[in-house]
């Protein structure tokens, strides 16, 4: 106990009841309103050339996420079919939203709901976005029911693509 004591004032851990987790899984993520303008013209390119890829009559997934959301910006056909989990995505364009938990640091619903939704679909293409992507881990999310989600859609569709930034 006095070493989990030391740990905690040392700020290398949280302790609560029952347990203890690492002080770096309970750093706040930045929330999406603030990531969608760091590096914006950088997105900007990466999500036009991710709307470029669409064709029509396509059923495509669009992730919640900041680059993911300036991907709408460029989308001009009519004639695909949109599904998102992200609230602001769904805000920008008409698309079917996933329901679940709503995340208000993410904007975005999530959940074994949501996955089990995700799951009824099957995909021409998938648009994910990132915080951050290990080469041995691949993508990586603050969040267990994020990394579900994205797992879960590689399952589901015939080209998944991340789009992500440097930052």
């Amino acid at each position: 106990r006095r070493d989990l004591e030391r740990m905690e004032s040392n700020q290398l851990i949280q302790r609560y009841h029952g347990g203890i987790r690492s002080i770096d899984t309970v750093t706040a993520e930045t929330p999406i309103k603030e990531r969608h303008n760091v590096n914006l013209s950088e997105k900007r390119r990466i999500a036009q050339k991710a709307a470029s890829l669409i064709q029509p009559n396509e059923l495509i997934f669009i992730d919640s996420g900041s680059t993911t959301l300036s991907m709408i910006d460029f989308i001009t056909d009519n004639s695909i079919t949109v599904i998102t989990n992200g609230i602001l995505q769904a805000q920008k364009f008409n698309c079917f939203l996933l329901c679940g938990f709503m995340s208000m640091r993410s904007n975005a619903v999530m959940g074994k709901e949501t996955v089990r939704l995700l799951k009824s679909f099957r995909y021409d293409k998938a648009f994910l976005g990132a915080n951050a992507i290990d080469l041995k881990l691949g993508i990586l999310a603050p969040d267990d029911n994020e990394c579900e989600l994205k797992t879960a859609i590689l399952g589901c569709t015939k080209e998944t693509y991340v789009l992500a930034d440097n930052s």
